[in-house]
């Protein structure tokens, strides 16, 4: 077993945050880096995708148009055409695999947990939210990477970062891994560069990653 790599995001407003943020915010990381970069959070809690899934579908049911929606036949127009309002007004329901950010501690969840977004565990002391603070957590598929174990992806490590700094202005970055007593820590840019930079020089010996060739 090796170390994967975590992101911790800190200084989030809590009433800033709610499912539909996280899903834009999911939406729009998956676009720019790529959905196969990281770990949804569904992919290591069915339970808690299937509970979310299955509450859209109750407020659907719930709706008031749901009723006439109901009476149509499948070849009717009308049918699709109020199942498209009931989803203006909810939302649409999440697909599997698209909730990339989330609340820390969200899943897997067992009795006494304090609420999500409180809490970030780790291999070690548990890191707790400042007052009205939301703790976020990014899963990359990717190792973890540093001088002493390089192993992962540290160009991807580091966009994500920067691209958590432009879309979540005042928010601030920790960076860590899963297991093996690696513990978050801040991650600022200047780490993010010394990280590329050994990356450059040294690469790695075990053929895990290999910085690009270079043409010059």
């Amino acid at each position: 077993m090796g170390i994967d790599a975590n992101i911790l995001v800190r200084r989030v407003a809590a009433d800033r945050v709610d499912d539909a943020w996280l899903d834009a915010i999911s939406a729009g990381l998956c676009r720019d880096i790529g959905q196969d970069r990281f770990l949804s959070f569904e992919e290591e809690c069915d339970d808690c995708f299937d509970a979310a899934a299955s509450a859209w579908q109750a407020r659907f049911a719930a709706h008031p148009l749901y009723v006439a929606l109901s009476l149509c036949d499948d070849t009717d127009q009308r049918k699709r055409e109020l199942g498209e309002l009931i989803e203006e007004d909810l939302g649409p329901c999440r697909a599997r695999g698209q909730r990339v950010i989330q609340r820390s501690s969200s899943c897997c969840r067992e009795p006494g947990d304090p609420p999500p977004g409180s809490r970030y565990q780790q291999d070690g002391p548990p890191i707790d939210a400042d007052p009205g603070e939301c703790l976020l957590e990014i899963n990359l598929f990717s190792r973890y990477y540093d001088e002493d174990y390089a192993r992962g992806d540290p160009i991807l490590i580091a966009a994500v970062a920067d691209w958590l700094d432009a879309q979540i202005p005042g928010c601030e970055v920790w960076y860590g891994g899963d297991s093996s007593g690696v513990l978050a820590a801040p991650f600022g840019r200047q780490r993010r560069r010394q990280l590329i930079e050994h990356a450059r020089v040294h690469g790695d010996p075990s053929g895990y990653w290999q910085p690009p060739a270079r043409t010059d």
